[in-house]
């Protein structure tokens, strides 16, 4: 009689009166390995392709009958394997970075589901059982009894019974204990608007050295050949003449007529200029002065000693003049400006 094979596990069910000799081998085979992995046996599984059947082969270890199935995979997408169709608890843990399927197939070795699979995805460790057909997941069920604080439980089977025995929150009070949003409580329903702080408020009056005006700000025509004059006071505007005008080249031309009277002067010996005298006697005698003593003369003539040296003398004048002809503009035009600076 030959041997046949166990429906969930594929375990070797040896006939009666066969192996004889080796019947021990075969069952060394059934314990130590094919029961053991499907209790305790962990099995890394590389799926290369988008739909892969787990290996499960008749009387050897194989990766569909362990216990633990780590799968990773080279496809670069979400995949799915396929377990046969026959009942068994798998943990698989997704050492992917993609979702990773465990269907049953509906046949032995082939890649069509039988029914439900269960997803588990990138990361994660997941306690899975099938029914051979469907597979599904271990839910999660309520304790019995509460699990104390210190061992991280809550000691409650409330959700009022937790917040007490874990401590009341704080009372959340706006700028005390939880910061404001410009000046907006963080605390309560609805949104909260953040809007962007203008650099400069609107109306602000800047200069600016370009021809256009830059974007967001408009172009102002009111003032147009004009200087910047500074003032510590209340600004404002004035003068007639443009910039260019003013500050041109301006032609003066014109004449200047004077008019007056030259005081008199009366010159003295040493204003005259060096000169002498002759003195003529007629029919007689007399005494002349000549400059160092008086000589007695009788008829003819004599000359006088000199007087006078050429020295300079002034003369006063008193009058008046005038200008006529064309004038420079130089009554510019201006806008007044101060210097300030943010407190």
């Amino acid at each position: 009689m030959s041997s046949t094979y166990s429906p969930n596990l594929r375990i070797e069910l040896i006939g009666t009166g066969d192996q004889a000799g080796n019947w021990g081998d075969t069952t060394n085979t059934n314990l130590g390995t094919l029961i053991e992995d499907s209790i305790s046996g962990y099995e890394a599984v590389s799926v290369t392709s988008a739909d892969q059947a787990l290996t499960a082969t008749n009387g050897a270890a194989d990766q569909a009958r362990n216990a633990i199935l780590a799968v990773s995979t080279t496809t670069g997408a979400d995949f799915a394997i396929y377990a046969p169709p026959a009942p068994k608890a798998y943990t698989v843990y997704n050492t992917s970075a993609y979702v990773a399927t465990i269907y049953n197939s509906t046949v032995l070795g082939n890649t069509t589901a039988a029914g439900n699979g269960i997803a588990v995805p990138a990361g994660k460790k997941l306690a899975v059982f099938s029914d051979g057909t469907d597979f599904s997941t271990i839910e999660a069920v309520g304790l019995s009894a509460t699990l104390a604080v210190a061992g991280g439980g809550t000691g409650a089977t409330s959700a009022a019974n937790a917040r007490t025995n874990l401590g009341a929150q704080e009372t959340l009070v706006s700028g005390t204990n939880i910061k404001t949003l410009n000046s907006e409580s963080l605390l309560g329903s609805g949104n909260i608007t953040i809007t962007s702080p203008e650099a400069f408020p609107s109306g602000t009056v800047m200069l600016f050295v370009q021809t256009a005006a830059p974007t967001g700000w408009t172009k102002s025509t009111a003032h147009n050949n004009k200087a910047l004059r500074l003032v510590s006071g209340t600004v404002g505007t004035g003068g007639s003449a443009e910039f260019t005008t003013a500050f041109g080249t301006p032609t003066v031309s014109g004449s200047v007529s004077l008019s007056g009277t030259v005081g008199a002067t009366t010159l003295s010996t040493a204003q005259m200029p060096s000169h002498s005298h002759t003195v003529s006697i007629q029919n007689g005698s007399a005494n002349v002065d000549v400059g160092a003593a008086n000589t007695q003369r009788s008829g003819g003539s004599t000359g006088t000693s000199s007087a006078g040296s050429s020295a300079s003398h002034d003369h006063s004048f008193s009058g008046s003049g005038s200008l006529s002809g064309a004038t420079a503009a130089i009554n510019v035009q201006y806008v007044d400006a101060i210097i300030a600076a943010k407190d």
